[in-house]
């Protein structure tokens, strides 16, 4: 499997499209890559999720020992739903995604974007 970086950017990691009913849907990109040539997006539509975001500090704050080093971590890990976007057609503004749903498909795209993410302490799972 080649996996490469994704080139194809799109403005505040926001993706706009039209659904299947013809309703506007705004999803935000969490991750990006490239596998054998096709782009693939991780996204949710809680625009406001950030897989960087630093906890809040409030009376929830606990710390914990990880990697040798006392880390501060929040209360229950925020969990928000997740899609896997296949792009199938690119043109010179637009571009055509489609669901991941073949199960080999989403477990081996879902590997890859396991490991891009293992720094930002976000656990994936299908």
């Amino acid at each position: 499997m080649n996996v490469e970086e994704s080139d194809i950017e799109f403005e505040d990691d926001v993706i706009e499209f039209t659904d299947e009913d013809g309703n506007p849907v705004e999803l935000k990109i969490l991750s990006k890559t490239k596998i054998n040539g096709v782009d693939y997006f991780l996204v949710t539509e809680d625009k406001d999720f950030s897989l960087e975001e630093e906890p809040e500090e409030d009376d929830d704050m606990r710390f914990i020992y990880k990697d040798g080093d006392v880390q501060k971590v929040g209360g229950e890990p925020k969990e928000v739903e997740c899609f896997l976007l296949k792009v199938t057609e690119t043109g010179d503004e637009e571009i055509t995604c489609e669901p991941v749903e073949d199960e080999d498909e989403v477990e081996a795209i879902t590997g890859v974007f396991a490991e891009l993410l293992e720094d930002s302490d976000a656990d994936i799972s299908l």
